[in-house]
C-alpha cells in the first residue's frame, strides 16, 4: 500500500478497486491463490497457477466436479501434495465441522 494511504485515517480511504490475497494453497503441481476485491457482486477470485507449464487460471468459482455441494466459505486449504480442502456450511442443529475434500488431478 503506498505511504500516503498508510498514514490517512482507515475510515477515510476508498477501498473500491483494491484487493488483496486472503488465502493460499500449493501442491507440487499447483499454487491456488484466493483474492478478496472491495467492490461488485463476486468479491473472490481464485488464481490456479500450473508450477510446471506456467500456465495461469482465474477464476469467479471454485467448484468440486464430483458432487455439487457448494459451500459459502471461501478459503481451501492444503492437506498435502495432492489433496486440498474446503468447509462446508455447517448445518444450525449440527456441531460437526465438515469439510469437502478436493483431490487434485
Amino acid at each position: 500500500m503506498p505511504e500516503d494511504l498508510r498514514k490517512k485515517d482507515p475510515a477515510s480511504i476508498r477501498l473500491d478497486g483494491f484487493g488483496m490475497m486472503s488465502n493460499f494453497s500449493s501442491s507440487d503441481q499447483y499454487i491456488l491463490l484466493s483474492y478478496y476485491f472491495y467492490e461488485g457482486d463476486g468479491k473472490y477470485k481464485w488464481v490456479l497457477i500450473d508450477k510446471n507449464s506456467g500456465k495461469t487460471i482465474v477464476s469467479n468459482r471454485v467448484e468440486n466436479d464430483i458432487d455439487s455441494i457448494q459451500t459459502s466459505y471461501h478459503h481451501i486449504y492444503q492437506l498435502n501434495s495432492c489433496t486440498w480442502c474446503r468447509v462446508l456450511d455447517a448445518d444450525p442443529d449440527d456441531c460437526q465441522l465438515k469439510i469437502q475434500l478436493l483431490n487434485l488431478k
